[in-house]
């Protein structure tokens, strides 16, 4: 639903007579340039995680929990998506030279909706933010785009950003 507050809220709801395996995702992308002009590498990332599931080089976890610590993966200091983007990672490796990664959200209580991700054009100041009452955030970065939007713009390598789970 969008609001006229400008906020675009997704409600997830499922019911099931059996133990039933279930992740809701959705997979929209965001360019915050207005235009589509630009990439997202230029944009400031605040993710509220400390973990992430490591994944294998076909991006399935493997079960253990790593540190972002030290990481290119550490955003919870905010800076540019772009600023380790390239990095010799083996995670950023698997996730075709970007992130694609499930990160563990810092959350303290479950039922509330807390502010996890603030996603922002640093040249004209548009910010998206991310509230949720879920465990974890996965982070695209359009990695694989290479698809046409509206009025024909192009869109690939880096020209999106997120889906949420």
């Amino acid at each position: 639903m969008l609001k006229e507050e400008g906020e675009l809220c997704i409600d997830y709801e499922a019911s099931t007579d059996r133990l039933t395996p279930i992740m809701l995702t959705n997979h929209a992308f965001f360019n915050l340039s207005g235009n589509g002009k630009r990439d997202v590498t230029s944009s400031e990332l605040f993710l509220k995680s400390s973990e992430f599931p490591e994944i294998d080089s076909d991006l399935i976890p493997t079960g253990k929990i790593r540190s972002v610590d030290g990481t290119p993966m550490d955003f919870r200091t905010p800076r540019r998506v772009g600023g380790r983007i390239r990095e010799d990672y083996d995670i950023l490796r698997y996730g075709n030279g970007g992130y694609d990664l499930n990160f563990i959200l810092d959350r303290k209580n479950d039922s509330d909706v807390d502010l996890v991700a603030r996603l922002r054009d640093v040249e004209n100041g548009r910010v998206l933010e991310v509230m949720t009452n879920q465990k974890c955030l996965q982070v695209f970065s359009g990695n694989h785009l290479n698809m046409t939007g509206k009025k024909g713009q192009r869109y690939g390598k880096y020209h999106g950003m997120f889906r949420h789970i």
